[in-house]
């Protein structure tokens, strides 16, 4: 059954299993099993290429960021190990010539990839957490802004408020200027205009009807 590979991490573990697949094919580690024991270099091939997808599966356990979200840190791990990886993968021929144990080699691989990805995942979870705190504590200050922002305005409104108030309470005295129009203000109410001492055409008021009425 064929395998979808979804991200960079695993496209990167199924090219190195896939690279030391293709070791088996070279001469000088075929003519090592050849010709009586091609049965045996056929089991090893089987193992490694079953390692491959049990890597894969291994590797989505992990939770890890995209490369592209990393820090520089955290590459440069992901490349150390990759790089010791790698230089581990290609002594395959030494073991080979020295007792091999295939089952041993695949497990030190496994761990190697183990703590490759660990490591990253652990890096990562804490640069998430811290981030995610930081995140936290200024959503917290900005609620607390915005609190004081609102208690201010509630403060001044009802400043406002007092002060309208107290002036309904205690109306500034008025000015002279205002009490003397207040008062012709009265008087043209009370009286007709004609009447108000000083206003044109006042012997329009004397006479029947007039208001001096019968008195003139």
């Amino acid at each position: 059954m064929s395998i979808t590979l979804e991200t960079y991490y695993e496209r990167t573990i199924w090219n190195e299993w896939s690279n030391r697949i293709k070791m088996f094919s070279h001469r000088k580690i075929r003519q090592l099993f050849f010709p009586n024991n091609m049965d045996a270099l056929d089991l090893i091939v089987n193992d490694f290429i079953k390692k491959r997808r049990e890597a894969i599966e291994l590797c989505r356990n992990f939770k890890l960021l995209p490369l592209r979200d990393s820090t520089q840190d955290e590459y440069n791990i992901w490349k150390n190990h990759t790089d010791n990886i790698y230089k581990f993968s290609n002594t395959i021929f030494d073991h080979m010539m020295d007792d091999f144990h295939p089952t041993q080699f695949i497990e030190e691989l496994v761990d190697m990839e183990y703590t490759r990805l660990h490591t990253l995942e652990v890096l990562m979870a804490i640069r998430i957490q811290k981030a995610e705190k930081e995140k936290q504590k200024a959503e917290e200050e900005e609620a607390v802004e915005g609190l004081m922002l609102l208690r201010k305005r509630e403060l001044q409104a009802k400043a406002r408020q007092e002060k309208k108030e107290e002036k309904k309470k205690n109306p500034p005295p008025i000015r002279r200027s205002v009490r003397i129009a207040h008062n012709i203000m009265e008087n043209i109410q009370k009286n007709c205009r004609g009447c108000i001492e000083g206003q044109p055409n006042q012997m329009a008021h004397i006479g029947p009807q007039g208001c001096l009425g019968d008195e003139w």
